[in-house]
């Protein structure tokens, strides 16, 4: 990949988007969708996370979970990101 990658749940959404930057500091890349979190009946989900400690293909493969508020539990990302 040789870039850094920001994963986050855009703002008041359940929508999981992911920036892109060759350095820490960037320039960083526009948003771009990874995956819809689970339907929710409450507010949104939240605290989207990459589990480096997973990544494979040196790093084109991350493993993303995020937080559910409909039940309360961590939930796996339904995709993946590579290339």
């Amino acid at each position: 990949m040789n870039a850094y990658l920001d994963i986050y749940m855009d703002r008041i959404s359940s929508e999981a988007v992911y920036r892109t930057a060759p350095t820490p500091w960037g320039p960083w890349s526009a948003q771009q969708h990874m995956f819809t979190g689970a339907a929710t009946t409450t507010l949104w989900d939240y605290a989207c996370f990459a589990h480096s400690e997973y990544q494979q293909n040196n790093g084109l493969t991350q493993y993303v979970t995020y937080y559910h508020t409909g039940d309360g539990q961590t939930a796996p990302g339904p995709g993946h990101l590579c290339r």
